[in-house]
């Protein structure tokens, strides 16, 4: 965690997201998790624009195109110049979740960086928090979600995100607790209750990671495909 993006950062009014990849599955799991914390720091990044006198069209940068087109177009727009810091961090976040879309996790925490350096959110810091915890690096994945989590307590979401790292390093029952707090906020998260009876798998408990998994595919079918992305799966299915 880099000490002056945490001090840089402002508490947020709590918000409710926004419902709004290389092989198939991959494709049609980017319109969960990630869009949802997207939406939320386009929501706030956005507004912030409406204020600034000049407010260039981002093009292809944020448009649902190719992620090779998307990141040319970004990489234009912010070695064009003179641009605010606002729409730069909007560049810099369209291009990470490109980068995330091609598995270049590593480009992906560098543009998610450099956004939050120019215009801290918390919905970015999770999601930096997740590719850190892709790439193993635990230290940094639980400082990001746990600042994430500071700065909204009452989002379900970030709750989810802190307990899917978890998953993602073995830690089955610090997950268990996140996903807990994100059900209590909101019953009918999918995410939560699929993560949990995954950790329930993985704990050998395997009644209630029936009845969790089952609850989980009945409000989302495609829950399984959310989790694939993370190569996360239910044992049954190895």
């Amino acid at each position: 965690m880099h000490g002056a993006e945490s001090t840089t950062a402002t508490r947020w009014t709590p918000r409710r997201a926004i419902p709004r990849g290389r092989n198939a599955l991959e494709a049609r799991a980017r319109a969960s998790m990630r869009r949802r914390f997207l939406a939320l720091a386009l929501v706030t990044l956005n507004l912030a624009a409406m204020g600034n006198a000049r407010s260039e069209d981002l093009g292809d940068c944020n448009q649902r195109v190719p992620p090779a087109v998307r990141m040319e177009a970004c990489t234009r727009f912010i070695q064009s110049g003179d641009q605010s810091n606002v729409r730069l961090g909007m560049a810099y976040l369209y291009r990470a979740t490109a980068y995330d879309a091609e598995g270049d996790h590593t480009s992906a925490i560098a543009d998610f960086s450099a956004s939050i350096r120019l215009f801290p959110i918390p919905s970015v810091y999770s999601m930096r928090g997740l590719d850190y915890a892709v790439t193993g690096d635990r230290n940094r994945a639980m400082a990001d979600l746990n600042n994430a989590i500071q700065l909204q307590p009452t989002l379900d979401i970030h709750y989810e995100a802190r307990g899917l790292a978890h998953l993602l390093l073995n830690e089955p029952e610090p997950a268990i607790a996140d996903f807990d707090s994100a059900l209590q906020i909101r019953q009918d998260s999918a995410p939560a209750l699929y993560g949990r009876g995954i950790a329930y798998a993985q704990q050998g408990d395997r009644t209630r990671a029936t009845y969790d998994i089952t609850a989980a595919r009945a409000i989302n079918p495609h829950i399984d495909v959310l989790f694939s992305k993370y190569h996360i799966v239910v044992p049954e299915q190895r």
